[in-house]
């Protein structure tokens, strides 16, 4: 039985999420490798020592490093254009009444069970939406050859890298995927390719804490059936998914200090969202002569919360939470905001207001405390975030 650690309160501040993010990509190096005895290596020894994943393109590092957040888009395409469509695939029926596929161009967006998200996706979205740095993925835990004996195990293991395989995350995590970027772990490595996994990623995998809910998820409805909400990678069965992962970590010895590193690693990716703000500085900050102002450093999304609104996250469910007023993004070709240019409720060219979806002026009151909060870029530590009295 797994015993879960006290949770880590996300109450910490992060100097850059680029740092957490890569203590999360990146394979565990403080986790033993244990050394096999035997004179002669393996085959899947053999495999791990020819196994090399090369860097990204020049091509592909410019798009990881200089594309802006690419925001989820609902991707249609005719069956007629496909070899091959899964029978339980959802379709739809296009104004001229063909039949279409449809799919969300995200890491969190799947394609159908039986296909692979790369067939569709050129991964540019994907690219945009996580860690753009490259950490190769190695072999961090040795496991037993006989694993790969086990008949119900290697069923499970295939039957989850099919799940994965359907989903934006096999951009970067899958490199038989061919994206020409995968990074930290591999569901594509070698024999057993969990080795590629540390302790702790297995049990965020496993879906054991709950923010992996904080990166966002589609309803199954809308995404081919799978589901995230209880597992970090989607699943069509998120029990099955939970119970490999779970089981894996199980097998591996996986203990409390494993969980803690988990908790750990969720606290830094998440703890800002929990931050309290505080009352805006003036004259440095705030609603300086009708114009948003803040200390520095240019913005791509900014907001009026209400003051008990959570701080916004990934889309497609969180960056709109709850509270929210008015939100204003920019267009990812467009350039960024600098502060004191924009009054509340201008939307000038390159943006478009999100919230009120309908276009609709946002209504302020007098007198009223409201929550300013501004990021340059989703999930990017906060150029703005205090309250202010109308």
């Amino acid at each position: 039985m797994i015993a879960i650690p006290s949770p880590v309160l996300p109450h910490r501040t992060l100097s850059a999420l680029a740092l957490v993010l890569a203590g999360l990509a990146m394979a565990c190096t403080t986790e033993e490798t244990v050394s096999k005895d035997s004179a002669e290596p393996s085959e899947i020894d053999q495999a791990w020592a020819a196994y090399d994943i090369p860097p990204p393109s020049a091509e592909t590092s410019a798009m990881l490093n200089e594309q802006a957040f690419l925001w989820p888009e609902q991707i249609c395409v005719s069956v007629d254009s496909l070899s091959t469509v899964p029978a339980d695939a959802t379709l739809t029926v296009a104004d001229d009444g063909t039949e279409q596929l449809c799919f969300w161009d995200a890491f969190s967006g799947n394609v159908p069970f039986g296909m692979q998200f790369t067939d569709l996706s050129t991964c540019e979205a994907a690219f945009s939406q996580g860690p753009p740095w490259f950490s190769p993925p190695a072999r961090v835990h040795v496991s037993d050859d006989a694993v790969l004996d086990d008949a119900a195990w290697v069923e499970e293991s295939t039957w989850v890298q099919e799940q994965v395989r359907t989903s934006g995350c096999s951009c970067c995590h899958a490199s038989d995927a061919g994206s020409g970027f995968t990074s930290g772990f591999d569901f594509d490595a070698p024999g057993v390719w969990t080795d590629s996994m540390s302790n702790a990623q297995l049990s965020m995998a496993a879906g054991i804490f709950d923010e992996h809910t904080l990166f966002g998820h589609f309803e199954a409805d809308v995404n081919q059936g799978f589901n995230r909400e209880h597992t970090l990678f989607a699943s069509t069965d998120p029990d099955r998914m939970a119970a490999f992962f779970t089981a894996e970590f199980e097998r591996r010895s996986g203990d409390n200090s494993d969980l803690e590193e988990a908790a750990g690693q969720f606290d830094a990716l998440f703890g800002r969202l929990f931050l309290e703000p505080v009352e805006c500085i003036t004259p440095y900050e705030g609603m300086i002569d009708g114009k948003l102002l803040w200390n520095s450093g240019q913005v791509r999304q900014l907001y009026v919360l209400e003051v008990d609104a959570m701080t916004p996250g990934f889309p497609p469910n969180l960056d709109r939470p709850d509270g929210t007023v008015w939100a204003l993004y920019v267009s990812p070709d467009a350039p960024p905001i600098d502060p004191g240019t924009l009054a509340l409720g201008e939307v000038p060219e390159g943006t478009w207001q999100s919230f009120p979806a309908d276009g609709t002026a946002p209504t302020f009151e007098s007198g009223r405390t409201y929550r300013l909060y501004g990021t340059p870029d989703v999930m990017i530590p906060s150029a703005l975030d205090c309250l202010t009295t109308f």
